[in-house]
């Protein structure tokens, strides 16, 4: 058993020998071992080991920013147009235009004002858009959502009644905005 436990061993040994020698291109030393010659490798040390990289650390530079101009500390880019006037409302600004009095008093202007047509007893709800101006004024009043012609009609009386609104601002400067209102009717 011992004898064919070395025949394996030494058939493995040249086996492994053969392909060393073959696939390794770097120079061999062999030591003889009963009939067989296992290559032992040598490799120059300075080419396997690499130069470690070097990480040099820069502190940041802290700027004194009060030794610069305003101007050089503001967006290269415009905050808001330059040039003509505004041309489409906008959909969403800063401070959105607003009822005086808040939604509460709106809906309480709404509920006293809205009379119901007498025509139908239909119920359901209105959707307007309009556009509240810089000045607060109401303008361009549409019907996104319409339940029936007297309805609509009756909606946009309302809305065309309204006192003035506070004005939605952009950066600071009143703007025209879209505002969009659900008119509810129903039958109490």
């Amino acid at each position: 058993m011992a004898q064919k436990a070395t025949v394996i061993k030494l058939a493995m040994l040249a086996a492994v020998s053969s392909l060393l020698s073959c696939e390794t291109g770097q120079s061999k030393e062999f030591v003889p071992v009963t009939g067989f010659d296992i290559p032992k490798l040598t490799f120059p040390v300075k080419d396997t080991i690499p130069p470690k990289p070097t990480v040099k650390f820069v502190p940041p530079v802290i700027i004194d920013d009060t030794a610069y101009p305003e101007e050089t500390l503001r967006p290269s880019y415009p905050i808001e147009p330059k040039g003509p006037e505004q041309k489409e409302p906008y959909m969403v600004v800063e401070v959105m235009p607003e009822f005086d009095g808040g939604t509460e008093a709106m809906m309480k202007y709404i509920r006293e004002n809205l009379k119901y047509p007498q025509t139908t007893d239909a119920q359901g709800r209105v959707v307007l858009r309009f556009t509240v101006t810089k000045t607060g004024d109401i303008e361009d009043i549409r019907v996104l959502r319409s339940l029936a012609t007297e309805f609509d009609n009756e909606a946009i009386r309302v809305i065309q009644s309204m006192p003035k609104w506070i004005p939605g601002k952009q950066n600071g400067v009143n703007v025209d905005v879209y505002y969009t209102l659900p008119v509810s009717f129903r039958l109490m």
